[in-house]
């Protein structure tokens, strides 16, 4: 099949919607001609390319205002169509709208849709749930990145996912120390996992992964409260850090998964009802550290030391769960999906 993708950002920028869109690229091109169109993050990098067996066209957009972008996008689209009217399966990641005149102009190709992303800081508005529901109106069937979806965005998911990882277990070290991988941001919770360690008898030692924001806010603080605190940046191969480290603080699906899969205890941190739900709706929820407040953060770090039987009945249960969780398994969902077993 000649499969077309549609995201906004993609290899070599760093994300989740990117690795899983790579990851299943590399797997699906075995037996299948991949194209992939994103917009172009870096003017370093070519309009277009064919890197390891994938196709990728980036679509100039960095000269542009957001109110300019869409129109830039289906310009793009219109004078490429080619690409459009040659593939078999088209399968767009989240950016529904770019699609949608060509809906009208190629009424019966095959398109599918994953939706990943949610609003993070702040209230769920009408216009994505409506935007949501024309693209499940506009597609033959959707995966959603997780069950929350249904809540929140109205959705009717054909398939769900909470990602996939290929990472193995490692023996649990004996240093006191964590990884912290995310955005440093309110949502993302660096601030209260600072305020958390600051507060403890015996501070863990944070190695921290991610930018954002709250960087400067977040160095200072932990200069000032002395804290042994690492500041790494972002690294595409953050994840295969986690296997140094006792516990791994995490709130995306896809790290959470790594660290179920490196066993590792996982602390993941909600910051309003929605993300509260993103967590708690995980398969996983009663086998990782959900909290919101530093004290519950301290309260749960007590609890795990004094009772070591604990955490590892939570790091062996989400392994169970997590390793069967892989790219072979989720290309399979994708592929299920396009011909319609789902």
């Amino acid at each position: 099949m000649n499969i077309l993708f549609l995201t906004r950002l993609y290899y070599p920028h760093i994300g989740g919607v990117e690795k899983h869109l790579e990851k299943i690229s590399q797997l699906l091109k075995k037996k299948h001609q991949i194209t992939i169109i994103t917009e172009q993050h870096d003017r370093k990098l070519k309009q277009s390319e064919s890197t390891d067996g994938i196709t990728i066209y980036r679509i100039p957009v960095l000269s542009t205002t957001e109110k300019q972008k869409k129109l830039v996008i289906w310009k793009w689209l219109w004078k490429n169509r080619h690409l459009i009217i040659k593939a078999d399966i088209i399968h767009i990641h989240d950016v529904i709208f770019w699609f949608f005149p060509f809906r009208i102009l190629f009424p019966f190709k095959k398109v599918f849709i994953t939706f990943h992303g949610y609003e993070a800081n702040q209230p769920v508005t009408l216009s994505a749930i409506i935007q949501r529901k024309l693209g499940e109106v506009m597609s033959l069937g959707n995966i959603c990145v997780g069950d929350f979806l249904k809540k929140w965005y109205k959705a009717n998911p054909t398939a769900v996912t909470y990602g996939a990882a290929d990472l193995q277990p490692q023996p649990l070290p004996k240093n006191n120390s964590a990884i912290f991988i995310g955005r440093l941001d309110h949502d993302t919770g660096i601030g209260t996992l600072l305020k958390g360690v600051s507060l403890q008898e015996s501070p863990l030692s944070l190695h921290i992964y991610g930018t954002g924001p709250l960087e400067s806010e977040s160095k200072k603080y932990a200069h000032e409260h002395h804290l042994a605190a690492t500041f790494k940046g972002p690294s595409a191969n953050a994840s295969k850090e986690i296997a140094q480290h006792r516990y791994a603080f995490v709130s995306g699906y896809l790290s959470i998964l790594e660290a179920m899969q490196t066993k590792r205890l996982v602390f993941a941190y909600y910051h309003n009802e929605l993300k509260k739900d993103y967590l708690t709706c995980h398969p996983q929820a009663k086998n990782m550290i959900i909290f919101h407040t530093p004290e519950e953060l301290i309260k749960a770090l007590e609890q795990i030391k004094t009772h070591p039987l604990v955490e590892k009945r939570y790091i062996d249960n989400g392994y169970t769960w997590a390793k069967q969780q892989t790219w072979s398994k989720l290309v399979k969902e994708y592929l299920d999906l396009w011909r319609g077993k789902n």
